[in-house]
């Protein structure tokens, strides 16, 4: 789970859905100049309804400011159901 101020959403079919919680391993990289260059996390999410794809989006922002830190397309990610859950481990590129 993230800990801290920054809270990590998924936008699908434009909207915004909150994926915090069943989030770990967040790890993302900065360019200057250039901006957002690539993002890695790990979710678990409930059920097996959620199907990602290039056409999605993460999106990083803080808790404090309500400010975007990152923010990207998904690479195609290839889900593995377990227990229930649905586990992606993301990489996400930036627009940098």
């Amino acid at each position: 789970m993230i800990r801290g101020d920054l809270a990590i959403a998924v936008e699908r079919d434009g909207i915004l859905t909150p994926v915090t919680r069943y989030a770990s391993g967040l790890e993302f990289r900065k360019t200057a100049p250039g901006g957002h260059a690539d993002l890695q996390v790990t979710l678990a999410l409930p059920g097996v309804g959620w199907n990602l794809g290039p056409t999605d989006r993460v999106v990083v922002t803080s808790t404090a400011t309500a400010d975007t830190v990152w923010e990207g397309y998904i690479e195609w990610p290839t889900p593995v159901d377990a227990n229930g859950l649905r586990y992606y481990n993301l990489t996400a590129l930036g627009g940098q």
